[in-house]
């Protein structure tokens, strides 16, 4: 079951027909078995951050496994075990979001929506959550009708 916490935004964006509650926030469209999965790698690591974060790194550098490139975006966008760096974010969401990971493809479409690490692009945002949507990340179903305008 997807699972989708959206948090309360003090600015307005505009997008077609989301209401405020609605906009995306980075990085809240995970999947509860994506959530449990990293915190076991973080506690395997007796919450030693910086660790976990090499080893997703050095793992997705090597072995280009999807799901280890998502959590390397995800430590990357988050300064977990790492400074924050949105265009590493980026590089590393594009790299999973390229092998069909919802996850990568939802995060990635909040990356352009806002413009973090990456020029923004409503319309790139729209084709990533549509594409998200499609490969089964349904949590990001709400963000397509604020699509409507981008085609």
């Amino acid at each position: 079951m997807k699972k989708t916490i959206i948090g309360l935004m003090v600015s307005f964006a505009t997008i077609s027909s989301l209401t405020a509650h609605e906009i995306p926030t980075i990085m809240e469209t995970l999947d509860s078995e994506t959530i449990t999965a990293f915190q076991k790698t973080l506690h395997a690591d007796g919450h030693d951050y910086r660790s976990a974060f090499e080893k997703h790194k050095y793992i997705s550098d090597n072995d280009g496994l999807a799901e280890e490139q998502f959590y390397t975006g995800y430590c990357y966008n988050k300064g977990i075990g790492t400074k924050k760096n949105y265009t590493q974010a980026v590089k590393y969401y594009t790299l999973s979001s390229d092998q069909g990971y919802t996850e990568a493809q939802a995060n990635l479409a909040v990356m352009y929506y806002y413009g973090y690490g990456v020029g923004k692009n409503r319309m790139k945002s729209c084709d990533l959550w549509k594409k998200a949507y499609s490969g089964g990340n349904k949590s990001v179903g709400k963000f397509l009708r604020g699509c409507r305008n981008y085609k």
